[in-house]
């Protein structure tokens, strides 16, 4: 039995501004937020649920073997072992945009790992990708999850964030971040309820596509 909630940064690029390069055009907090989901990319992984929950070698071995055929450099093993493994139900995840803290969502017991499969054009080079805009955008996703911008919590403290050359998911090592969601919740915010439209489609979603 799990005994402590655990915390989670998930970070995003800063959205491409035009005439600007880094970040995807695509990636930011508010896409997060209204698609309901802890989401990563490297979408030319294909589809991830034969790791979901598995042991964190078995992981490790096949994010390398991406790396490899892929000559993708840019992906590290522990941020899927982390997304696949690592977080839990009952565990929150805190969304820096850059260096910016922005909002922070918990995982649910009817959270799971989803791939885009509608979401991504394929046969195309990895490096060009571009969304669909499929159900989810985002190809490697925990959904659903009820994101609440950081500001909501009214905790008048903010956490440092890590470098913005940090990537992915790491933990948050700062007991306080969850001293200020058990504060919030204990004014009455349910973070697992209210959402039943993003149920349904998790449940057309995975009917359509036969998971299991």
């Amino acid at each position: 039995m799990k005994n402590a909630m655990n915390a989670w940064w998930v970070a995003i690029d800063l959205k491409n501004e035009e005439g600007k390069k880094g970040g995807d055009p695509w990636s930011s907090y508010e896409e997060l937020k209204a698609r309901h989901v802890v989401a990563q990319g490297w979408p030319y992984l294909g589809d991830l649920s034969s790791l979901w929950k598995a042991e964190d070698q078995k992981i490790a071995n096949a994010v390398a073997t991406y790396e490899a055929t892929y000559k993708a450099t840019g992906i590290k093993s522990y941020i899927f072992i982390n997304l696949l493994n690592k977080i839990e139900l009952g565990d929150i995840v805190v969304a820096i945009e850059g260096t910016r803290v922005r909002g922070i969502a918990e995982i649910c017991s009817f959270t799971r790992y989803v791939y885009d499969i509608d979401g991504w054009v394929s046969g195309c080079d990895p490096k060009d990708w571009h969304p669909k805009r499929g159900y989810f955008e985002y190809a490697h996703c925990l959904f659903p999850v009820k994101w609440v911008d950081w500001e909501e919590l009214g905790a008048g403290w903010i956490p440092q964030a890590p470098a913005r050359s940090v990537k992915g998911i790491r933990g948050v090592h700062d007991a306080k971040v969850v001293e200020v969601w058990e504060a919030y919740k204990a004014r009455g915010f349910k973070p697992c309820e209210g959402l039943e439209d993003q149920l349904k489609r998790l449940e057309e979603y995975v009917a359509k596509h036969k998971l299991t």
